[in-house]
């Protein structure tokens, strides 16, 4: 039986250190683990009991490379403790991207070890990085999860009212005010669509220390002319919001029952770099989160402002999207610019159709995309982890 020893590698913020921790089903960050136990077989191993037959999983909250004391406690405790091989867990880090030079740094710490890179970068540049989402823990934790039985309860009061006109044709949660997500937004405004959409946003005031990440300076006097702007924050669909959505999986099913597609806005869509007070966007960096999952799980149809080439990557892992009239032909458009443009046009040959038309064809993809709850749970999930674990 393979041997092997999960820890937490994490940062005491009262005074900037750092120590390692032993993982277990009672600990944050725990997802990694939870899902070797439902698809493998192992013995866990404490790090103070490590040896050379077993394989070390350190997972990273913050890979902190600007602060030296991230690298020598990490390079001092590891070369202290014997291990078979070591994997360097990123999937489980708040944002999205990682620098290559930064994963390259921390690597090129242990020069004489078989090592490997789990991140949530669906797109696999080298051998040694592999492909883990933790939402999948709990979006589709096939033992423990509400999230399948709610979806399964919500698809059948779905087919129930089907033949009700909704209160809307789409929905969109914008969330932070990211300048692509404005733009869209700005866009639906001045295209008098706004009006068909549950929708909200939070406003130029929330979280003022970010607005740089949020409206990169390259934007900024785009921003300036937009004129949904002032009328933001936009929160009046979040007046129920205690009654309808359970916390635990975070879901608005009222949403869902009350439209007929979503506009999903993953956190990345413009390339950046260099400016200041915005992160840097990885070319070549490709995820995805629950913007996605959500609908894909709930066979909501949905279009998507996101990276290049998301829906196709996602389609060879099994997943189905394009039906019909529901072609996300802009996923291949590398320009930004030009993706925007196409979506936009996607957009608004999607409002001319009535709600009728929207029913009939909801109705339709349904029926097209019922397999992709079993195809995460069942096929991509599980595999996920068997791809790490054959490593070991």
């Amino acid at each position: 039986m393979k041997k092997i020893c999960f820890v937490h590698y994490r940062k005491d913020y009262s005074n900037n250190s750092y120590y390692f921790t032993d993982t277990s089903l009672n600990s944050d960050f725990y997802e990694l683990m939870g899902s070797f136990i439902l698809f493998t077989k192992f013995e866990q191993v404490l790090m103070d009991y490590c040896d050379k037959d077993t394989t070390l999983i350190i997972t990273i909250q913050s890979p902190d490379i600007s602060f030296p004391q991230f690298l020598n406690t990490l390079k001092e405790k590891i070369s202290k403790i014997s291990y078979k091989k070591i994997f360097f867990d990123f999937s489980t880090y708040d944002h999205q991207e990682i620098a290559e030079n930064t994963i390259d740094t921390i690597l090129d710490l242990f020069p004489d070890s078989e090592k490997y890179v789990i991140s949530k970068n669906l797109i696999s540049k080298r051998e040694n990085h592999l492909w883990f989402e933790v939402l999948l823990f709990h979006y589709v934790h096939p033992t423990n999860s509400v999230i399948p039985l709610s979806i399964d309860a919500f698809k059948k009061v779905e087919e129930t009212t089907n033949r009700i006109l909704r209160k809307f044709k789409g929905m969109f949660y914008a969330g932070h005010i990211r300048f692509h997500k404005v733009e869209f937004l700005e866009f639906l405004y001045q295209n008098d669509y706004l009006k068909d959409f549950i929708w909200s946003s939070t406003g130029p005031d929330y979280e003022p220390e970010l607005f740089n990440e949020f409206i990169p300076y390259k934007f900024k006097n785009i921003y300036d002319k937009f004129e949904i702007v002032k009328k933001l924050p936009h929160i009046t669909d979040y007046e129920n919001y205690d009654d309808y959505r359970d916390r635990q999986n975070a879901y608005n099913f009222i949403s869902y029952l009350d439209s007929y597609f979503d506009i999903v806005t993953e956190t990345r869509f413009y390339h950046i770099e260099k400016s200041p007070g915005a992160t840097n966007m990885q070319i070549g960096w490709n995820n995805i989160s629950e913007k996605i999952m959500k609908p894909t799980l709930m066979g909501h149809p949905f279009i998507l402002l996101s990276k290049p080439n998301t829906i196709s990557i996602l389609e060879s892992m099994g997943l189905k999207y394009n039906y019909d009239i529901w072609k996300h032909d802009y996923d291949s458009i590398e320009d930004d610019m030009e993706r925007m443009k196409a979506i936009k046009n996607f957009t608004h040959n999607i409002m001319k159709l009535s709600k009728k038309e929207l029913r009939e064809f909801k109705i339709n993809y349904n029926n097209f995309t019922s397999k992709n709850l079993d195809c995460l749970a069942k096929d991509i999930y599980p595999q996920s982890i068997i791809n790490i674990y054959n490593k070991i």
